[in-house]
C-alpha cells in the first residue's frame, strides 16, 4: 500500500491534470476516478513483479486520460491523450530529454487507439503510453547521424 506521502503526491498530480482540462468535471466523478487509479496503481503493482521505489508521474499522466474516460464517456479521448502527453513532455524536458516529434506522433495515435479497447485496468495503450515516457526518461540523447560502419557493427549480431 501507498504511505500517505505517496498518496498526496499522486493526488496532486491528478488535481494538477483536473484543472487543465477544458471541461468541468463533476466531484463525483472526480473522486471516483482518483479511487480508480489507486486501485488500479495496486493491481498494477501486484500484477507484476515490479518494486516501487518512489512516486511515478508517468502513470498519473498515462493512465489518467483512460481512467477518467471510464467514468465520463461523453469527453473527448484525443484532447485528453494530448492533454497527458504536454504533461509527459513537460517532465521529460525537467530531465533534459525528449520524445521525436514524429514518434511523438506515432506514439499518440497508438495511444487513442487504446480508446477502441475495452477499458480493462491493466490495458496496452495505458502500458505502451506510460513504457514509451519512462524508456524516454531513462535514456540518453541518441545522435542524429548513426556511424558510417553501423552495419558492419551489426553483422553477426542479428
Amino acid at each position: 500500500m501507498l504511505d500517505d506521502i505517496s498518496i498526496s503526491i499522486y493526488r496532486k498530480s491528478i488535481a494538477i491534470y483536473m484543472d487543465a482540462i477544458s471541461v468541468d468535471i463533476s466531484e463525483d466523478v472526480q473522486i471516483l476516478a482518483t479511487n480508480s487509479f489507486f486501485q488500479i496503481y495496486e493491481t498494477f503493482k501486484n500484477s507484476y513483479p515490479v518494486k516501487v521505489k518512489s512516486v511515478d508521474l508517468f502513470k498519473v499522466y498515462a493512465w489518467f486520460p483512460y481512467i477518467l474516460l471510464k467514468h465520463k464517456d461523453s469527453l473527448d479521448g484525443e484532447e485528453l491523450i494530448h492533454i497527458s502527453m504536454d504533461m509527459l513532455d513537460n517532465i521529460l524536458h525537467l530531465r533534459g530529454k525528449r520524445i521525436d516529434k514524429n514518434w511523438r506522433k506515432k506514439i499518440q495515435s497508438i495511444a487513442c487507439n487504446g480508446f477502441l479497447e475495452s477499458f480493462e485496468d491493466i490495458s496496452f495503450a495505458k502500458i505502451g503510453l506510460y513504457s514509451s515516457y519512462k524508456t524516454a526518461s531513462h535514456t540518453n540523447q541518441i545522435p542524429k547521424e548513426l556511424p558510417e560502419d553501423l552495419l558492419d557493427t551489426l553483422e553477426g549480431v542479428v
